[in-house]
């Protein structure tokens, strides 16, 4: 927090608003939200009745303006203070500020204001991990954690209490009082509130599954999810019956968000509903991991990027916690204020993968990581051997998605470039992916809306949701039964019906919904007349196919016209060429001169055109999907 001298001349007082999102570089729509941003206050600096002193606080640009002074701060300002520390009749100024990350490490520095032009640093202390600064009759009173081994993030075993006092003879701040408790004893000194429900923890297997979901959904490793809560909270959103909060009374629940610096999330629901403070941690976690695919990274990326490798996660999980030199493996242990940090958070987290949840992830080697502070934000690590792959979800050709983002999805083309951005709850139809780009799994999409305007292109699968299951009948597809079933439900707005026919989870029931069963039913019948065949994965670009029939051919009927290969994705046939072998049974498509596009979807089809020497037509014509790897 440096000083330096302004000439600022303010006429009215106002408030300002700034905004704050988490940031997913160019993957999602963010909408910005207001916050008070720029406050102005006066301040009885002479302690002589009069509010002379000018005090600005500007979140935005982060300064704090004192007279012609401006003060610069990092972090997320975590509180001002004002107190006669020093007992000479004037006001110092007490500035806190919390670092992002659930280490959320406390700064703070007072300043002597008495002379408004010689503004000066007379006491400051840094990086006490979640500490507690509080000023109590002339005191300056820090509170920090304590942890053992077993503890959560959230909930240290015991606390240290430092009390400063200013020491005329000293010329200076000196420790008064040092004591340590029991973390009890610090929650039974917090303000009682009124609870009216005894909130419990779910079974351990519910919690589970839920952070399996959520992390299935947002195409993390649950294993990395469920391992980071553990760490934070030993999988618990409350604690006595009341919600689970952070040593430092500002980061709440399982995944310890803290509002204060994630401004987007709801306080109230952080605190008392489960899935939504797993989404936000989820969310946190994404943010964390698109770190490295920034055009100016700010941590480093692991081998190719690809979030199924577990142990690419390493730096991401790092960040989670804090950007900070003390989960350096090589400054381990390391002396934070009160307590020594036996195990870098990121080593903790994946050793819980292993002793908690049986999953084994490779760590990067403390040979590889500087001796001391951060690793270069530049530097391209190799993936940690052996690795270890988590399947996510995938989706197939066909397969309706529905856009879950709150402001829109990114639409990319071909060559990576952003084309558009698809309205949140828009349904898409799968045309073709997975592909890795940029540290995020693609797919080609087709979105679905009445005019057919919205172009085709790659989105992150992060934000997209299967739509919900339209075989109403159980019949095992969407037929025309399931169409008109679903229009009958149109403007329902029973639970039941919501969870039944809301295809794209926007909380009614209208014709968009009716116009995505409509599009399934057409997808589902497209073949229905064909014998399907099992999809085949892993194609070579190179393969030549042999089919074999039980009767011999009639030769003219052999060509690409009867049996031909297309792109799945744009209905593009090729014209392969087409081979009768010798037995007159067996029949080779030859591969495309260039061959096949790695990633791409295909289809054999064989038409009921081809007969035998006997001119007998096939009983039903044949198709088979194949994906080129």
């Amino acid at each position: 927090m440096g000083i330096r001298k302004v000439i600022l001349i303010v006429a009215v007082v106002y408030i300002l608003y700034f905004n704050h999102v988490i940031s997913f570089g160019e993957e999602i729509v963010t909408q910005e939200r207001d916050y008070m941003n720029l406050e102005l206050s006066f301040i009885d600096k002479d302690l002589d009745g009069e509010n002379e002193t000018e005090i600005q606080i500007n979140r935005s640009t982060k300064e704090i303006s004192i007279g012609d002074n401006i003060i610069d701060y990092t972090g997320y300002l975590s509180n001002i203070l004002y107190e006669d520390l020093t007992k000479d009749g004037s006001l110092e100024i007490i500035i806190a500020v919390k670092d992002e990350g659930t280490s959320s490490y406390l700064s703070y520095k007072i300043y002597d204001i008495k002379n408004i032009e010689d503004i000066r640093v007379i006491f400051e202390r840094n990086n006490i991990y979640k500490g507690i600064l509080e000023i109590h009759e002339g005191k300056i009173i820090e509170k920090t954690p304590i942890y053992l081994e077993e503890d959560s993030n959230a909930v240290p075993s015991q606390y240290k209490i430092s009390e400063y006092i200013y020491s005329l003879e000293e010329e200076g701040f000196i420790i008064d009082i040092e004591s340590f408790k029991n973390i009890e004893e610090l929650e039974k000194e917090q303000p009682e509130k009124d609870y009216y429900i005894y909130y419990e923890n779910p079974d351990r297997s519910e919690i589970e599954a839920l952070i399996e979901e959520v992390a299935m959904e947002r195409a993390i490793p649950p294993i990395i999810l469920k391992s980071i809560a553990y760490t934070e909270s030993n999988l618990r959103q409350f604690k006595n019956g009341k919600p689970l909060v952070s040593f430092d009374g500002i980061s709440y629940g399982i995944m310890q968000v803290t509002p204060s610096i994630h401004r987007e999330y709801d306080e109230y629901k952080l605190k008392y509903d489960i899935r939504y403070n797993i989404e936000a941690g989820a969310d946190i976690l994404l943010s964390k991991w698109g770190y490295a695919f920034r055009s100016k990274p700010l941590i480093p990326q692991i081998g190719d990027g690809d979030p199924r490798i577990m142990e690419n996660w390493y730096f991401a999980i790092w960040a989670y916690n804090g950007w900070s030199e003390c989960n350096n493996p090589n400054m381990i242990p390391y002396e934070h204020k009160t307590w020594v940090q036996n195990k870098a958070y990121q080593n903790k987290v994946l050793d819980y993968a292993e002793s908690e949840f049986g999953q084994q992830i490779t760590k990067i080697d403390k040979n590889d990581l500087p001796e001391t502070g951060l690793p270069d934000k530049y530097e391209m690590f190799a993936t940690p051997q052996p690795y270890h792959i988590c399947e996510l979800n995938t989706y197939k050709y066909g397969d309706i998605v529905i856009n879950m983002t709150k402001y829109g999805l990114s639409l990319r083309n071909d060559d990576w470039e952003k084309i558009d951005a698809l309205s949140p709850r828009v349904g898409m139809m799968v045309v073709n992916g997975p592909a890795l780009h940029n540290g995020y799994i693609r797919y080609k999409v087709s979105p679905i809306d009445e005019n057919g305007e919205l172009s085709t292109g790659w989105v992150a699968m992060n934000w997209i949701k299967s739509m919900r299951d339209s075989d109403f009948n159980g019949n095992g597809k969407t037929d025309r039964y399931d169409v008109e079933e679903i229009d009958k439900h149109r403007n329902d707005t029973s639970t039941e019906d919501m969870i039944r026919f809301d295809m794209n989870y926007d909380e009614m029931i209208d014709y968009y919904d009716v116009l995505l069963v409509d599009k399934k039913y057409e997808i589902s019948s497209a073949y229905e007349d064909y014998e399907v065949f099992p999809t085949k994965t892993g194609v070579s670009y190179r393969k030549d196919w042999i089919i074999k029939f039980n009767q011999e051919l009639d030769s003219k009927t052999v060509n690409n016209e009867n049996i031909y290969i297309k792109n799945r994705e744009n209905g593009e046939a090729f014209t392969s060429f087409v081979e009768l072998l010798n037995d007159n049974k067996t029949v080779k498509i030859h591969h495309p001169s260039k061959g096949y596009t790695t990633g791409n979807t295909y289809l054999i089809v064989i038409t009921k055109n081809v007969k035998a020497y006997n001119q007998k037509e096939l009983v039903q014509p044949v198709i088979m999907e194949f994906v080129v790897d």
